[in-house]
């Protein structure tokens, strides 16, 4: 994280060039990350604070 390194920077951006292409990362928007959270069909993402709260609130399965 901060790096000025560009080969760091690179490397970086290939992981997740390679995680879209492979299937791994989906969500690219809010709308889409906070359907697949919500709906149970992601393990994890990033998103703010108290949207998280709510995606808990309405999952059915919440994890524990």
């Amino acid at each position: 994280m901060n790096t000025t390194d560009e080969a760091e920077i690179q490397e970086a951006y290939q992981l997740i060039a390679d995680a879209v292409k492979n299937g791994v990362y989906q969500g690219k928007v809010m709308d889409e990350v906070f359907q697949k959270m919500e709906g149970g069909n992601a393990a994890i993402a990033t998103y703010y604070a108290g949207d998280y709260l709510s995606m808990l609130e309405n999952n059915e399965d919440p994890p524990m």
